[in-house]
């Protein structure tokens, strides 16, 4: 429920301003594309079901183990989906087009809330990564490193101070996930102290006044 709600917060704050045509557009991609993503979570939960006949993170967490390493490839390769469209994550990237919305909309669903959430599910299922065979763990690699690359280079060419700022999210988040695939929570909590989440914000609520003073 939390996992849908922020979707749904997030297309109807990116719509806020509905009468213009252009920012209805990027609601209506932002949540289409979540849809995607939501898909393969739903499919990964089902599949899970199906295995382990339980769904919490400790049952599948002790049964990983146990399953056919095709059962295990699938349920990763769904729940990257998800995470990918949850954090805007290659090839479902929506965070550029979701700055139609208001500036503490930016700051704190998308720089913080949102984006996190995604990498969040694949750091938490670790252990169905690590009981897969590598195909998992690359596919994780790929879309991390073109999502980082492709982020990075995004936002050096922006000239617009809140699409630059919404190619940060996007290439911390591939990091994240990137190191993940293969060093398990550690790079998540040698994160964590630093926790970027409060800069992100902080920009984002910068991004205006620096807008209108330049």
């Amino acid at each position: 429920m939390g996992w849908e709600g922020v979707g749904l917060a997030s297309y109807l704050l990116i719509g806020f301003w509905n009468q213009r045509p252009e920012y209805a557009t990027a609601a209506n991609k932002a949540f289409v594309v979540n849809r995607v993503g939501d898909m393969g979570l739903s499919l990964a939960i089902a599949l899970m079901f199906a295995t382990f006949h339980a769904v919490d993170f400790a049952t599948v967490d002790a049964g990983a183990g146990k399953a056919s390493t095709g059962v295990l490839t699938a349920i990763g390769l769904l729940l990257l989906i998800g995470a990918c469209g949850k954090s805007a994550q290659f090839p479902l990237g929506w965070l550029g087009d979701a700055m139609a919305g208001p500036t503490p909309v930016m700051a704190l669903i998308h720089a913080a809330t949102m984006v996190t959430a995604g990498v969040y599910l694949v750091v938490r299922s670790h252990a169905i990564f690590a009981a897969a065979p590598l195909n998992a763990r690359l596919a994780v690699t790929i879309v991390g490193a073109i999502t980082l690359l492709y982020g990075a280079v995004v936002g050096c060419a922006k000239d617009d101070i809140k699409k630059a700022l919404a190619a940060l999210p996007c290439p911390r988040s591939a990091t994240m996930m990137l190191v993940r695939a293969w060093a398990g929570r550690l790079r998540l909590r040698n994160h964590a102290p630093a926790d970027p989440r409060f800069l992100q914000g902080r920009q984002f609520l910068g991004a205006g006044s620096v807008g209108r003073t330049a």
